[in-house]
């Protein structure tokens, strides 16, 4: 013990200058030395002594001279064990070797992210401008003519004229005109550019869809970029942009404002089923209501949103009529926000399309007409048109009877069962097996005998594997990790809540399948991959950020425990989705420079 005792003693004025009195505080707690655990009497004497030492200094609450000296990082022998203290702690500390491979600076991330954004725009242009003067030459194509004709009419529509009064102009000025299919939102937009030479009025909006595409992909890339990766942050751009946005940014249609839209309400759902904040709500509510103006579409997207948060405000009142707890104490969903939220998402909703919605209720007699929805009950489209044109009027439509109307009741009352299965059951796998895997075309051996690229990106489901897997990885060892650390300090860990994977899982899992299902009963009306690709974008952001945000956690949790071999589990994890990353963007950069080797397009 006297040996001991003299090298503590000749340790002391090495940490803090040869100090009487902190050799005093030294010699009344030698007896901290005796509580080295045996692993840790293994080391060397020098590292027993600073560690001694260092638990010496923290017990007596001059932690400070520890971070002055900087040791702040080293363990004290005293915090080798859990404490009560220690796991309360709602955010453990970081290991300083698992770093996450992020640039710290902000400017620095924004710099490099801009640098490889702008890149990627340019290469979106020059291969949008090859497209536009390749392909679609034809405006009589789809109902593009039509979205032209439409365009014409809002102009004449939009007439500011103060001595109509206010509120007359604004309703004129706001996107409302429809004939009963095609959403008022992008003849409006058309309308600010409208001409009266075809063929010009269809080149300017085929060229705006694709600069606003251009600019939104690369805006959604910077923001991403403050939280993701940049080898995420670059994949999603490339799978969302040149995947989805550029093969329809070539039509004039409100395809790429739709994705747009859709895709900004998807993120606030996902964001609201997590954690409701007031303002998200209200600022769901103006792009889904954005987006409904847009297309139709958006409404089941809704629908879904507010049957998941349903459950869980039902889920969260209901128990505590009868004297349960409802949600589980920590949770961050508040059934108060989302009852004044709705009231906040609806008054959004209901202002942008009040125009719109007033004037279907004028001309057609419901606030919501859509001869779609009436077109989903039939057998073709040539059977939707002819019944669109005697019934195009309020008064017309005023006559239907409940068993003259297209509806559920009477489809099945004019077709079997097993007729109504086949056509759900065919049209959503054709729809789902097309959005997975299109069809590709046959690489040539030289750029010059090459076939024209029907796809941008064909190989849209591999690259979802790719981003997939690893997350679905990431979320099984981040549960294991946290069972593993409660197990082994034998108490509760109150670690970072974990992304509530559950509410939102069920969210895009029921919401893909719903659209899946609902495009596919429609697949004998109206075909088309349009309808489907809205949902490239989502599928890509919701699993790069469940891996994004599961690795971040593990690493968070690694040295939660000193017993938990996470340390090592959470490098090996972070090698695996840094692998999948690499080979996904050397996948996206190969067929980029397949199609920029060979730009020819069917």
């Amino acid at each position: 013990m006297l040996g001991s005792d003299a090298k503590l003693a000749t340790a002391a004025p090495a940490l803090v200058g040869a100090d009487a009195q902190r050799a005093r505080l030294h010699t009344l707690n030698h007896v901290h030395d005796e509580a080295i655990p045996s692993r840790q009497a293994k080391a060397t004497s020098s590292e027993e002594n600073l560690h001694v030492d260092l638990g010496i200094i923290r017990r007596h609450g001059k932690s400070h001279f520890a971070r002055w000296l900087g040791l702040s990082n080293v363990r004290s022998v005293s915090e080798s064990q859990p404490s009560a203290k220690a796991t309360e702690d709602p955010r453990p500390n970081r290991n300083p070797s698992l770093r996450w491979p992020l640039v710290k600076s902000p400017m620095i991330r924004l710099g490099i992210i801009a640098i490889i954004m702008a890149g990627l725009a340019a290469l979106f242009l020059q291969l949008g401008a090859e497209l536009i003067e390749t392909t679609n030459q034809n405006p009589q194509k789809s109902d593009q003519m039509h979205n032209m004709k439409l365009a014409r009419i809002a102009s004449e529509r939009a007439d500011w004229k103060v001595e109509k009064g206010i509120g007359k102009s604004l309703w004129q000025w706001m996107p409302h005109y429809s004939e009963g299919v095609v959403q008022p939102f992008w003849p409006r937009v058309a309308a600010t550019f409208s001409s009266e030479d075809d063929d010009n009025f269809f080149t300017a909006g085929k060229r705006w869809n694709l600069g606003f595409s251009a600019i939104f992909i690369s805006v959604i890339g910077i923001l991403l970029a403050l939280r993701w990766s940049i080898l995420a942050t670059v994949n999603f751009v490339i799978i969302a942009g040149f995947g989805a946005f550029l093969p329809r940014a070539v039509f004039f249609q409100p395809e790429p404002l739709y994705y747009a839209f859709f895709l900004l309400s998807f993120i606030c759902a996902l964001g609201l089923i997590k954690k409701n904040a007031l303002w998200l709500y209200l600022l769901f509510g103006i792009v889904s209501a954005l987006g409904y103006l847009t297309k139709g579409s958006m409404l089941p997207l809704i629908a879904a949103f507010f049957g998941v948060t349903g459950y869980r405000f039902l889920a969260a009142v209901l128990p505590r009529l009868f004297g349960g707890v409802g949600l589980r104490p920590k949770s961050r969903w508040s059934w108060q926000n989302h009852l004044f939220g709705t009231l906040l998402f609806a008054f959004a909703f209901l202002f942008i399309n009040a125009p719109s919605m007033s004037y279907r209720y004028e001309r057609f007699g419901s606030a919501t007409h859509s001869f779609p929805s009436y077109w989903m009950w039939m057998d073709s489209f040539e059977e939707g048109y002819h019944w669109m044109a005697n019934h195009n009027t309020a008064e017309k439509l005023a006559t239907l009877t409940p068993e003259t109307k297209p509806s559920a009741s009477n489809y099945f009352k004019s077709h079997d069962l097993a007729t109504a299965r086949m056509r759900l059951t065919d049209g959503t796998w054709m729809q789902v097996k097309r959005f997975l895997a299109p069809r590709k075309t046959k690489i040539a051996q030289s750029p010059s005998d090459q076939k024209a690229w029907r796809e941008i990106l064909p190989a849209r489901g591999w690259h979802l594997f790719l981003i997939g897997l690893p997350a679905i990885v990431l979320v099984g060892l981040g549960w294991w990790q946290k069972s593993h650390i409660r197990r082994k300090t034998d108490t509760t860990v109150n670690l970072s809540p974990w992304f509530e994977i559950g509410p939102q899982a069920i969210f895009v899992c029921g919401s893909f399948a719903m659209y899946a299902m609902l495009h596919g009963w429609y697949t004998q009306v109206g075909d088309g991959d349009r309808f489907m690709m809205a949902w490239v974008a989502p599928l890509a952001f919701c699993l790069i950020a469940l891996g994004e945000k599961s690795l971040r956690r593990l690493r968070r949790g690694a040295d939660s425990a000193a017993e938990a071999p996470t340390k090592h589990v959470a490098m090996i994890a972070t090698i695996f989705y840094l692998v999948a990353q690499v080979t996904l963007l050397s996948f996206l950069a190969y067929r980029l420079w397949q199609i920029t080797n060979a730009p020819v397009f069917s």
